[in-house]
C-alpha cells in the first residue's frame, strides 16, 4: 500500500513539472509577442491618404464655422435686443380682446 502512495506522489510531481514546462513555454511566447509589438510601436506610422483627406475636411469645417460665428457676431452687434416681451400697444390690444371675450362669455353666447 505504501508503494501506491509513492507512485501517486511521483505522478503528482511529474504533472507539476509538466505544468511548469507549459507555463514557461507560454511565457516565452508572450515575451516574443510583446517584443514584436514594441518594435512595431517604434516604427513611424505611414500617413495614409484617407487620414490626410479627413484632416482637410476637418480644417474646412473649422473655417466654415468660424465664418458663420463671425457673421452671426456682427448681426448681434447691430440688432437691437428686446428686453420686454410685449409692447404697451400690444398689451392694450390684448386686454381689449380679453374684455370682449369675457363679455360674450358672461352674456352666455359662447
Amino acid at each position: 500500500m505504501a508503494r501506491i502512495a509513492i507512485l501517486t506522489y511521483a505522478d503528482k510531481v511529474t504533472q507539476i513539472q509538466e505544468i511548469v514546462r507549459q507555463l514557461e513555454q507560454y511565457k516565452r511566447a508572450l515575451n516574443s509577442a510583446i517584443d514584436a509589438l514594441q518594435r512595431r510601436g517604434d516604427a513611424p506610422k505611414p500617413a495614409s491618404s484617407k487620414s490626410a483627406g479627413r484632416q482637410r475636411q476637418i480644417e474646412a469645417m473649422r473655417r466654415y464655422w468660424a465664418q458663420k460665428k463671425a457673421a452671426a457676431g456682427n448681426k448681434r452687434a447691430t440688432t437691437k435686443s428686446r428686453v420686454g416681451g410685449i409692447t404697451p400697444a400690444g398689451r392694450k390690444r390684448l386686454s381689449e380682446s380679453m374684455r370682449k371675450r369675457w363679455a360674450t362669455k358672461r352674456a352666455g353666447l359662447v
